[in-house]
């Protein structure tokens, strides 16, 4: 009986220094971020097996933009071997203040364990990973003249311009229409390389290179038409999902973008 009783004592208490060993936790890379930003909010536990139920947390004041990804590690150092999953989600704030990410619930062997609450202080949006809503607003062909109107003894040059938005990276580009001028003669301007400014476009930044440049000289008085050009564009941009490493994944887009017809009068 004696013995028995010794039995059931040691799984007694090796059943709690088990149970003891289990570590939840919710870990955050910052605690402060932008509006327009996101966050990689990770609970961990050192078990991979027996967990029954995992719960995650309401996420009030924040929008879900990925996950749940689960992973599972394994590690053995000096051969003690520790088990670990991780339930990741990306989040982004809904407005500004200070919020907090309440407490996620696993259960392992019909025993409940919480996380503790991260504070989470949210600033004005700071321009850094945003994601584009509509891609293709973010791209733009302009034809841009030196002077608005010319004598029919003058000539005036046109640069052929492409504005990207810092959200976007071109992968590929090809002229659908070459550039065309009515009522002028044109001469190229050779450009030895390209050049990327950074300029202001209908209150944003952008990134702007000149692709071609003419000089303009007009035949008769009236008007110089600059013709419309269409180019096809392959470009990447944030999909809002993200791997298992929190890195931003990006989606790629053809669109075809045209400039507007542009007419210089001539006196």
């Amino acid at each position: 009986m004696k013995f028995l009783n010794f039995i059931l004592l040691l799984a007694i208490l090796c059943s709690t220094t088990i149970g003891a060993q289990v570590k939840f936790t919710a870990k955050v890379a910052k605690k402060i971020i932008g509006l327009d930003q996101h966050l990689r909010v990770d609970f961990s536990m050192d078990q991979e097996k027996n967990i029954s139920s995992f719960t995650p947390p309401e996420f009030e004041n924040f929008k879900v933009v990925g996950g749940p990804i689960r992973a599972m590690n394994t590690t053995i150092v000096n051969g003690v071997e520790t088990l670990e999953t991780v339930y990741s989600y990306i989040i982004t704030p809904k407005a500004l203040g200070t919020f907090s990410i309440g407490a996620a619930q696993i259960t392992i062997k019909e025993k409940t364990y919480q996380t503790v609450p991260i504070t989470i202080t949210v600033s004005k949006a700071v321009n850094s990973t945003s994601i584009p809503t509509a891609p293709h607003e973010n791209i733009y062909m302009l034809a841009t003249v030196s002077e608005e109107r010319i004598g029919v003894q003058d000539s005036l040059i046109v640069s052929h311009k492409v504005y990207v938005s810092p959200d976007v990276g071109i992968i590929d580009w090809k002229l659908a229409t070459k550039p065309s001028y009515t009522n002028c003669t044109s001469d190229r301007i050779e450009i030895e390389k390209l050049a990327v400014k950074n300029i202001t476009y209908k209150n944003r930044e952008f990134r702007a290179t000149t692709w071609q440049q003419d000089v303009l000289k007009p035949k008769k008085k009236g008007f110089i038409h600059i013709a419309p050009v269409q180019m096809e564009i392959e470009f990447k941009y944030l999909s809002g999902t993200y791997d298992i490493f929190g890195k931003p994944i990006y989606d790629t887009k053809t669109i075809q973008v045209t400039s507007k017809e542009v007419r210089v009068p001539v006196l």
